[in-house]
């Protein structure tokens, strides 16, 4: 069999079984527009996904105000909202910045990984062309996870955390969850993987086996950390295990 009429027949049966449907010129169309009035801003698309998949829109879209960087625009159907990452493309460096700073000063010895807990940076908070860092840093799904080489006793873990957690609101910066782990041994601490930026859902690889932490910290997952830290004298807890 050819070359040519493999890749014709692979067409015809991806395009028989949806994979290659969707991405209609209109709703591509409105779909971006629609980003550019909600942000201000001016996209251009310069890639679309060959194998969409049926859904409305799911393009990569140059944006004049990012300097040229890229967003990704998606939207499933009518009934659902599109969603785009300009927001996380805008502030990221900013925001890892400030995290590093506030973790370098609050727990020098420690290893940072900071992720996004979204798919494909779409968050789950209301952003609009008013959205300011500050705002950014308040409202988001980001993830905070400081490594340690070193074993430490369940006390030194909880005020080293509470030190922590009042650096990162001092400084404005809000997290889904702020984590603190011992691991049993500084190999185990080395293996941990790390990132220069910062991560979505499907790129964060788990920070390490349960076997390979000795002790961790952690706000309890139904607070993000200001509302754990503003709730925690009416007996919410400390996650200490």
């Amino acid at each position: 069999m050819s070359l040519l009429l493999s890749v014709v027949i692979l067409c015809l049966t991806l395009g028989s079984c949806g994979f290659v449907a969707g991405n209609d010129p209109d709703k591509v169309e409105a779909a971006v527009r629609s980003m550019e009035e909600l942000y201000g801003i001016h996209l251009t698309v310069v890639k679309k996904n060959p194998l969409p998949g049926g859904v409305n829109c799911d393009v990569t879209a140059k944006c004049d105000e990012l300097n040229g960087k890229t967003v990704h625009v998606f939207q499933f159907d009518d009934n659902n909202n599109v969603q785009c990452d300009y927001i996380f493309v805008k502030y990221e460096e900013e925001v890892l910045a400030r995290i590093r700073n506030v973790a370098s000063r609050a727990l020098p010895e420690a290893k940072l990984v900071v992720n996004d807990s979204c798919y494909n940076h779409f968050a789950n908070h209301l952003y609009d062309r008013n959205t300011t860092l500050a705002d950014y840093l308040l409202h988001n799904d980001f993830e905070i996870h400081l490594i340690l080489s070193e074993i430490h006793d369940e006390e030194w873990m909880t005020d080293t955390y509470f030190k922590v957690a009042n650096a990162c609101l001092d400084d404005g910066i809000n997290c889904q969850l702020l984590a603190i782990y011992c691991m049993k041994t500084p190999e185990a601490a080395a293996a941990v993987k790390t990132y220069s930026s910062i991560p979505e859902e499907m790129e964060f690889r788990f920070i390490a086996e349960d076997k390979d932490i000795a002790l961790r910290a952690e706000n309890p997952i139904y607070y993000d950390l200001q509302q754990f830290m503003e709730n925690k004298e009416e007996g919410t807890r400390l996650l200490v295990r």
